[in-house]
């Protein structure tokens, strides 16, 4: 579903002065930007200061996330989150984060974090393309693991 002008006029009228505030303006597209800064000088309300956002923090992954990638497309989000979680690289999406003051999280990119310390292997492995026959490759050596491993794991419980 695609927004237009007219989608962000009628939401950001109906929403009262202190919900009108809390959207943070940083985070809407250039069109929702421009109808809210119209809303906002229609009211005669003063945008809120401009705070230093801290780099979000979740499930033990410290102080110290950084995003490597925004992704208007969700199902993109989630396949390169799964692309470093293959590779053991920590990382989370910004839809895993609590919701933090946006109303119109429809409107925004889904980002993606690793901790600082992995900054440079996340890149590498985002931006390593990979050919069909390379993915087959390691999605069979993948199977070929996975049957090593439950036949480890019978030859255990039956012991």
């Amino acid at each position: 579903m695609k927004a237009d002008l007219e989608d962000f006029r009628r939401l950001y009228s109906s929403l009262n002065d202190e919900a009108l505030l809390a959207i943070d303006r940083d985070e809407l597209v250039p069109t929702a930007q421009q109808v809210y800064d119209n809303e906002l000088s229609t009211r005669g309300l003063d945008a809120p200061a401009e705070e230093e956002e801290p780099a979000p923090t979740q499930n033990g992954f410290g102080e110290n996330l950084v995003e490597i990638a925004a992704f208007d497309n969700p199902s993109e989000a989630s396949v390169a989150r799964s692309l470093l979680r293959i590779a053991e690289i920590p990382c989370m999406l910004s839809t895993d984060l609590p919701l933090t003051g946006t109303i119109l999280n429809v409107a925004t990119d889904v980002r993606l974090y690793v901790p600082s310390e992995f900054v440079e292997q996340a890149i590498e492995v985002l931006d390593h393309e990979i050919s069909d026959e390379e993915l087959a490759a390691q999605a069979e050596a993948a199977a070929v693991l996975e049957e090593e491993e439950e036949a480890e794991e019978e030859a255990e419980f039956e012991e």
